[in-house]
């Protein structure tokens, strides 16, 4: 039942972007997101969506960000219900601010936006609540960020929406490293490769140091709560799965694609349009290969890796319209996330869709 609920959301959701991608407008792209907002909203799915389900409905009492505590008091204010709290403050948000953070250039190809964000982003917004929402609030500061625009303009409103997604999840500001990565040149498509391999299969070793260092750390004159004070760090450890190593594969796919779209100097203007997302990208690939054995630590680099699916999305568009080898290996890339999609969230929603007329 879960999987025919998936196929007709996601299939449902790309023939509406696929109608409006063309003419592509904020209120359009509204209501494509009230759309998609709803039907999340009304599954009832295992993990942290539960505690947040709880939060609201007062059965869990813990201290968030203003943020979260202001959406949370206003809806109950207003008297919505838990689906309509889900949907508006919490769906919406996620997706709408995902939409703000396509350039317009990328409007023709907007289908694939909303497909890859589908496969890669339901299973983390369903989960991660606050720290997904955070991250689609930091999407809209590389946009605002990465404008031919003045330079301290283009700063100040980038560091508006940083101190704006902080208030969801404080580990926001970790994304005001995005300007000085920016400013590294990224190595050779095999070297990126053979660092992902590396890092990956050294994750654990890395883990163990950095628990290791938060015992000298943890003390009372250094206050950084995120990972260290009074907080284990492997409290969550991941098996290396197929999961993972797909991901490994899929990363050094993108390098070497990318890498050749540069060389020959393929569709230049449209590269160009999103070189410094892969940029970002191939930052937040490092860390979470770095961090991946351990997922709450692997989080920390999701204000970068989040631009994956504004990569994949360029990356799948321009592959498409390249050789037939190219279109071959996207095509495939497209098929494995479905994949992976199906055995990451179905596999793990146990408790099936919750019907709506129990959640109202």
């Amino acid at each position: 039942m879960e999987l025919v609920y998936y196929i007709f959301f996601i299939v449902s959701s790309y023939l509406l972007a696929k109608q409006i991608e063309h003419s592509c407008s904020i209120l359009r792209l509204f209501f494509l997101a009230i759309y998609m907002a709803f039907f999340l909203a009304i599954r009832q799915v295992p993990g942290d969506n539960m505690q947040y389900e709880y939060a609201y409905m007062g059965k869990l009492f813990r201290e968030y960000e203003i943020g979260w505590a202001f959406l949370i008091e206003f809806c109950r204010n207003l008297g919505l219900s838990l689906v309509a709290y889900k949907c508006l403050a919490i769906y919406l948000i996620q997706i709408f601010s995902f939409f703000l953070s396509i350039r317009k250039e990328w409007y023709s190809y907007f289908s694939i936006f909303v497909l890859l964000y589908c496969l890669l982003g339901i299973e983390s917004s369903s989960n991660i609540m606050r720290h997904w929402m955070s991250a689609c609030l930091v999407l809209i500061g590389y946009r605002v960020y990465l404008q031919n625009n003045n330079y301290w303009k283009r700063i100040f409103s980038f560091s508006l929406c940083v101190i704006v997604a902080s208030k969801f999840h404080s580990s926001a500001y970790l994304a005001f490293l995005a300007p000085f990565l920016l400013k590294f040149k990224i190595p050779s498509a095999k070297v990126q490769c053979i660092l992902f391999v590396v890092l990956y299969f050294s994750s654990s070793l890395f883990m163990d140091i950095w628990s290791y260092a938060s015992m000298y750390l943890n003390f009372s004159d250094f206050q950084y709560n995120f990972y260290f004070n009074e907080y284990e760090v492997k409290k969550v450890e991941m098996t290396s799965g197929l999961g993972q190593f797909y991901v490994l594969l899929e990363t050094c796919i993108i390098a070497w694609i990318y890498s050749k779209f540069s060389e020959k100097g393929k569709d230049e203007n449209e590269l160009c349009m999103f070189s410094a997302y892969y940029k970002l990208y191939f930052w937040g690939m490092t860390i979470y290969f770095v961090t991946c054995s351990y997922e709450d630590m692997a989080r920390l680099s999701l204000y970068f890796f989040i631009v994956q699916i504004i990569v994949l999305s360029n990356i799948i568009s321009m592959g498409l319209k390249s050789e037939k080898r190219i279109q071959n290996i996207v095509i495939c890339i497209l098929f494995m996330r479905a994949a992976l999609f199906i055995r990451t969230v179905l596999a793990a929603e146990i408790f099936g869709i919750t019907p709506i007329k129990f959640l109202i």
